[in-house]
């Protein structure tokens, strides 16, 4: 998009400084959904996720790094069909 910069236009202002930002007054709207993804739901089902979905191993504990390798995507697995068992339409982590 290009802005005519001239000295009539309250919201513009020109200048010769390289370094001189312009703001606008005003409000953009860009459709940031990918274009097969759904952009209205009429009665969205929101799940909170109230912390994160990595593995939490025991610190104190030595294990083989296949081991922590397979429990962490067990782990994944089972979070992620605990999600998909509720079918939400949003996911707040």
């Amino acid at each position: 998009m290009k802005v005519p910069l001239n000295s009539t236009n309250k919201l513009f202002r020109e200048t010769r400084d390289h370094n001189f930002e312009v703001v606008v007054q005003g409000l953009f709207v860009k459709k940031w959904a990918h274009r097969w993804m759904t952009s209205r739901i009429e009665k969205p089902r929101i799940l909170i996720l109230g912390g994160a979905l990595e593995y939490r191993r025991v610190s104190n504990l030595l294990s083989s790094f296949d081991t922590l390798l397979h429990q962490e995507m067990d782990h994944l697995k089972m979070v992620v069909a605990k999600i998909d068992a509720h079918q939400p339409d949003v996911l707040l982590i």
